[in-house]
């Protein structure tokens, strides 16, 4: 992607936490049980999630227009937020949102939206987001940094 400098600097350091994250990613199948942070646009905070399970399909539906649109997205990731609060959750606004590994600083994924799963008297609330390993790959893309 060619960059205009003189409009836009991209860099690696997360808005919220000041985190330098590193060239890297996690593969797919590495994210389960990882602890996971999102810096999201709009709750303009660090919200930090522990990867619960992969190889997820969460039907959409959309408003257009023209009526609304449904669609499946497949090999998604769940993590369970860390604050179950309405405080610890992602608004909308934050999908499109970087997820990285809380450790290794690492690339997990981008930013879904959230899923609530009720068992019972019990309602959860996770991140649901896409694997930058398997979006990379499904673009031909890598990580690179040229300037």
């Amino acid at each position: 992607i060619k960059v205009n400098y003189n409009n836009f600097y991209p860099t690696n350091v997360a808005q919220w936490t000041k985190t330098a994250t590193v060239a890297g990613i996690i593969s797919y199948n590495n994210l389960v049980n990882r602890n996971v942070v999102l810096e999201g646009c709009i709750t303009k905070k660090a919200i930090e999630a522990k990867v619960y399970t992969i190889d997820n399909t969460r039907e959409v539906t959309l408003p257009t227009v023209a009526g609304n649109y449904k669609f499946s997205l497949s090999n998604v990731v769940y993590a369970k937020l860390a604050v179950q609060s309405v405080s610890g959750r992602p608004k909308e606004g934050d999908s499109g949102g970087v997820i990285y590994d809380k450790s290794t600083k690492k690339i997990c994924g981008e930013l879904q939206g959230m899923v609530t799963i009720t068992s019972g008297n019990t309602t959860t609330y996770y991140l649901s987001f896409s694997s930058a390993e398997k979006a990379l790959n499904a673009l031909g893309a890598s990580i690179t940094w040229n300037k």
